[in-house]
């Protein structure tokens, strides 16, 4: 049976290598056209911010909160979050572009709650937007239960299905050498670290910085969305770092409807920003509001931070 594995895996590989190329291709010729570009700028924070989530949700099984970090530096859009690693099948999906969602669980987990709404497929096209060569630092999960520190790059770049393939093989051969040329070690959850690095143009620096005003516009209503979510931080380039959690602070009733009450902290501290939520059988509504006395009122959606 190897021999035959031997004859056609090498056929194998370069056919799903085309379909992948194909695929790659198709999604970047809307970021390559410049279509809706401030929309995509604003939608990629949370495309990265749910595979950091899922991450966290698939390397823990404790329920375990992700920490996020945002940052803009001069020539760089960094993306970093804790508690999660990479396994093999995670490496393959983020080269190949496909989701590692819970369809490809393990026998024993069928049944049980999904933890992931996907990670790396079509959604993470999106953030080469920013730059079409992404840098990757994470750790690298051995079949042993040890772990290598490892980097590479991913690079998009290419015009044509040869080029692109030639970016899948040297990103598998650029992972595979770092994470060999490094001893396992074993690591605790909270020593785990994964970084997306982007490298901006001026141009590309414009659209990450809609990115960082979009995550701060919107980040109450993520960490009230996405519990699994602990705390965002955002780095500016001017230096300035501001930390966002989410605290309940109050519930209420109102006719027979009990309303959960948020209180977004900035750097620990509370803020004057609260939002009421109240959740149906199949949705969850969040209003923004004020707080005065022993009142709430609403208060309009731009005025919120």
């Amino acid at each position: 049976m190897s021999e035959i594995t031997g004859i056609f895996s090498q056929y194998e590989r370069d056919e799903l290598n085309r379909i992948t190329a194909k695929s790659i291709l198709e999604k970047l010729m809307n970021i390559r056209q410049n279509i809706n570009v401030e929309f995509t700028a604003r939608r990629l924070v949370w495309e990265l911010m749910q595979n950091a989530k899922d991450n966290a949700s698939l390397c823990n099984k404790d329920g375990e909160k992700v920490d996020v970090i945002i940052s803009l530096k001069e020539n760089e859009f960094i993306f970093s979050h804790n508690k999660g690693y990479f396994t093999n099948a995670h490496i393959r999906g983020l080269i190949r572009k496909y989701s590692s969602s819970d369809k490809d669980r393990d026998s024993e987990q069928i049944g049980q709650p999904h933890k992931t709404t996907g990670r790396f497929g079509t959604g993470f096209m999106t953030t080469h937007l920013l730059s079409e060569k992404v840098y990757v630092e994470s750790f690298y999960k051995n079949d042993n239960g040890t772990f290598n520190k490892f980097s590479f790059g991913l690079d998009r770049g290419g015009k044509g299905e040869k080029e692109i393939i030639q970016g899948i093989n040297d990103a598998f051969g650029e992972a595979e050498r770092n994470i060999k040329k490094t001893e396992g070690i074993t690591l605790s959850k909270d020593d785990f670290h994964t970084s997306f690095i982007y490298p901006l143009t001026q141009q590309k620096k414009s659209l990450a910085n809609i990115t960082i005003q979009e995550a701060k516009k919107g980040i109450a209503f993520t960490l009230i969305n996405v519990p699994e979510i602990s705390s965002v931080t955002v780095n500016e380039e001017s230096g300035e770092s501001t930390n966002y959690k989410i605290k309940l602070s109050d519930k209420i009733s109102y006719q027979d409807q009990e309303f959960l009450v948020y209180n977004l902290l900035i750097n620990g501290r509370s803020s004057k920003s609260h939002y009421l939520t109240v959740t149906g059988e199949n949705a969850q509504i969040i209003i923004p509001a004020s707080h005065k006395g022993n009142k709430y009122y609403a208060t309009e959606l731009e005025t919120t931070i």
